[in-house]
């Protein structure tokens, strides 16, 4: 196999006329993706290694990410539930953010007979290795018993008793993996090992059943994907448990990554996407006569698996200072790969807005703004303003953000009035996240409006400095 990174622009003619509407039988070409988890092949060969060299470096090898190299098909990259859901999905623009697919892929030559492939650009080429950044063992090692509270050699054994009890389960297909799910709860309720390890099992699970009611759709067996939804439902309301699966990179829709929303253990399981280090680029290409926002790749285009982007936020350490800024402690898992936050109740700030569009006033959009003003103080650049990623709490001058996924250091040249007003201005982003354009010209009103009374945003800026100075102090006392 040869891995290359493309950008898809998913809005041209021939590629709308053939994946919509969604065909049952499969029409494009194969390929080769990473699926979000490392395949079933490569978990068992895995779990055979840790029998025979059962050290650090054997326990992190599962994030290399040739281990999540699956086979599919180009008109199955889309979700189906995507283009029935959205009938613009395809088509929508707002603000230059069309829909772009965004992968490494293998796939033989020539591409100029698939819809897909032939609009394909190539960004990086790899070839037959996939440069990747993952798990650094010594920092790992540092942490283990802090995130695990186990030492490595406690951890490998705890491994092979889940695998032990997974296999111990019977059934077939995916009703076996929902008999696994029902005893991963059980375990847990009876605090049978590390909690973050059963999990990381359980969100495994729940992936792989939501993937197979998505493969269900898409193959036109609505019986057995309304069998599985059915089973989803009765989940939800059993336990809370609701997975939110981001399963492929489409910017301008969504960035890639995995989310357990677990409120009756309290908590929420992230697990990043993997993607190459990259950044938008504004306006980088123009499609009848609209502008197109597309990935432009940095770091020599260094693919980052879910492990590595842990612990990458672990050595900036400014999602930590973020989210303890905002009274939202986080936990970090560099071994697993994994983000742990508070369960926060409340609706996000899209479902509340789309709900009731007179929420969308100018006290709850400065909010949001004093966030960034928060990270603009902090040194902090955060790319990605989406209303989704906002929890509202009590009332609409209370929220919580809560993905710092974006966020990273300014850099030297980035520090000056043009590039402070240049962040201040990526907050009205925030109005294409509704994917309405009422919507978004009334967050524009009230960005414009802002900058237009400049002693507005300098107060916003003394209540960003406030809140600092508040969470160095508690930290300073503890």
């Amino acid at each position: 196999m040869h891995f290359r990174v493309v950008s898809i622009p998913l809005n041209r003619p021939d590629i709308l006329g053939f994946l919509t509407p969604p065909p049952a039988q499969v029409r494009g070409r194969a390929l080769h993706i990473l699926d979000q988890l490392p395949t079933e092949a490569s978990y068992r060969s895995w779990l055979n290694r840790l029998q025979t060299q059962p050290d650090l470096a054997t326990l992190l090898s599962i994030h290399h990410p040739l281990n999540n190299v699956i086979m599919t098909h180009t008109d199955r990259l889309v979700p189906v539930e995507f283009l029935l859901n959205e009938a613009d999905y395809l088509t929508r623009n707002l603000g230059g953010w069309a829909p772009i697919y965004f992968a490494v892929i293998a796939a033989d030559e020539p591409w100029t007979h698939d819809p897909l492939l032939k609009h394909a650009r190539i960004l990086a080429d790899y070839g037959p290795d996939i440069r990747s950044l993952g798990p650094d063992i010594d920092l790992v090692q540092q942490r283990m018993v802090q995130e695990m509270g186990l030492e490595t050699s406690e951890l490998i054994t705890s491994i092979r008793v889940l695998a032990q009890g997974l296999d111990a389960v019977v059934g077939e297909g995916w009703g076996r993996t929902a008999a696994q799910v029902d005893w991963l709860l059980s375990q847990l309720a009876q605090d049978a090992g590390p909690p973050l390890l059963w999990l990381y099992a359980l969100l495994d699970r729940l992936v792989r059943i939501e993937q197979h009611r998505r493969s269900a759709r898409a193959d036109g067996d609505e019986e057995n994907a309304g069998h599985i939804a059915q089973w989803q439902n009765q989940l939800e309301q059993e336990y809370g448990l609701n997975l939110i699966l981001k399963g492929e990179y489409i910017m301008g829709r969504h960035r890639r990554s995995t989310i357990l929303l677990a409120p009756h253990l309290g908590v929420v399981i992230k697990q990043p996407g993997l993607e190459p280090f990259h950044e938008a680029e504004l306006s980088a290409h123009i499609h009848q006569g609209q502008a197109e926002n597309w990935p432009r790749l940095t770091h020599n285009g260094v693919l980052v698996t879910a492990a590595g982007r842990v612990r990458l936020i672990v050595e900036d350490g400014l999602v930590e200072r973020l989210s303890g800024v905002f009274d939202h402690d986080i936990r970090l898992s560099t071994v697993m790969g994994l983000i742990v936050e508070p369960f926060v109740v409340g609706p996000t700030l899209q479902d509340a807005i789309l709900s009731e569009r007179s929420r969308l006033t100018r006290d709850l959009y400065e909010t949001v703004v004093l966030h960034q003003q928060v990270c603009e103080l902090m040194g902090i650049e955060n790319g990605d303003w989406h209303s989704a990623n906002f929890i509202l709490v009590d009332d609409d001058r209370q929220m919580v953000h809560v993905d710092w996924g974006a966020a990273r250091p300014l850099r030297a040249e980035e520090r000056n009035a043009e590039g402070e007003r240049q962040r201040v201005d990526q907050v009205r982003n925030i109005a294409f996240s509704f994917h309405d354009e009422r919507l978004a010209g009334r967050v524009s009103a009230l960005h414009e409006a802002l900058l237009t009374h400049p002693e507005r945003l300098q107060q916003l800026k003394q209540a960003a400095q406030a809140m600092i100075l508040k969470h160095e102090r508690s930290k300073i006392n503890d």
